[in-house]
């Protein structure tokens, strides 16, 4: 699965945002699940 982004509509305008400690978690009954822990990348 490629995850390119958030669809137009969703996330800013309600408030909500990933954060850090955020899992996100896609399954696919019969197959299995690919799960994510967001993580803040901190830039020097």
């Amino acid at each position: 699965m490629i995850s390119t982004g958030t669809p137009a509509g969703v996330g800013h305008k309600q408030g909500l945002f990933l954060r850090s400690g955020t899992e996100v978690r896609i399954e696919i009954e019969g197959i299995g699940a690919l799960v994510n822990i967001c993580a803040w990348l901190r830039r020097t």
